[in-house]
């Protein structure tokens, strides 16, 4: 398979998850997490871990990880290795990580131990549930490569172990890469495709361009006016635009006017949202309501139509009723 690359004429080579400027699929696709949060369908789905429990005090959560998994230089992948992945977020402040804010810079874990290969536990130092998603959304690397690399926040990893679907590494030139399969993924089946060839391109109306001629097979990337230069003449190309994060417009409340929540709304009854999506995304995205939750996010969470609950809408277009 051949997506799109990282907008990038030329690859600089790097499959660290600890950086901020590790190529793809270094999430995901070498190295994963314990669960992920299905933004769209509002669930989470086990992966590394199984199943999750909290204590009756929400002071200890306690994951079970799944049978079978292995890295992909064939060793078992343990409990040790996720108290490893975190004890290195919190004694080495040049990585980066989602788990950080759990045991460094939020520091509502005290203590991450693994009382037997299957089981992790992470001990709260006060009662902080949402601190679960920063937790299952870290990635996790494997404790017998990394304990022996130097400088765990620079070096470059190009022969990376992971459990991810793609970790062998077998083509790194100036304009392509390309990632095989991992032979040891734990997933019956899976994946589909042999590997991941990524060729550079120069911007996104190169992708456009790549997409109509069938170089790439798939691309993340925005393309102006889509629907008349893409989609209206080639049927062969699909898009899907779910709308799994809200894009804010934030004041400071604490000085006036803004202080005031009624200004607040009649701020909120001024933005045209329809006409900003249509200007801005070429209709690709969704107004946002007063929950300030995604659009398609949190299905079974949200009401639907939040009119329904008496509350006031401040987030519909209405420039009468803000000037009220």
């Amino acid at each position: 398979m051949t997506p799109a690359g990282q907008g990038a004429t030329t690859f600089t080579y790097n499959f660290n998850p600890f950086t901020t400027t590790y190529l793809f699929p270094t999430l995901a696709g070498i190295y994963e997490p314990l669960m992920i949060n299905n933004r769209v369908k509002g669930e989470l789905v086990p992966w590394l871990a199984q199943e999750y429990k909290w204590s009756d005090d929400l002071m200890t959560l306690t994951f079970t990880l799944r049978d079978g998994v292995k890295w992909s230089d064939g060793t078992d992948f343990t409990s040790a290795d996720v108290v490893y992945t975190f004890d290195l977020l919190k004694s080495n402040p040049e990585v980066n990580g989602n788990g950080k804010v759990a045991v460094a810079e939020g520091g509502f874990v005290s203590a991450v131990t693994a009382p037997d290969p299957k089981t992790v536990q992470f001990q709260f130092n006060k009662v902080y549930t949402p601190g679960f998603y920063d937790i299952i959304n870290q990635y996790i690397v494997p404790e017998h490569v990394w304990k022996n690399i130097a400088e765990p926040a620079k070096d470059l990893n190009l022969k990376p172990v992971g459990t991810g679907p793609f970790t062998e590494v077998v083509v790194m030139e100036d304009q392509v890469y390309e990632v095989d399969r991992n032979p040891y993924y734990w997933m019956p089946g899976q994946p589909y495709v042999k590997g991941l060839r990524m060729p550079a391109y120069s911007g996104n109306e190169a992708v456009a361009t790549m997409l109509v001629n069938g170089d790439v097979d798939w691309s993340g990337q925005f393309i102006a006016n889509i629907q008349k230069a893409v989609l209206d003449n080639n049927p062969d190309v699909h898009a899907w635009w779910p709308a799994t994060s809200v894009q804010f417009f934030m004041v400071n409340g604490t000085i006036k006017p803004f202080d005031d929540p009624v200004v607040r709304k009649a701020i909120g009854l001024c933005f045209d949202r329809n006409k900003i999506i249509q200007l801005a995304n070429q209709g690709s995205s969704q107004p946002a309501d007063i929950t300030g939750l995604a659009p398609d996010g949190y299905k079974g969470w949200k009401v639907e139509d939040v009119k329904s609950l008496g509350v006031e809408d401040w987030c519909t277009y209405d420039p009468a009723k803000a000037n009220q």
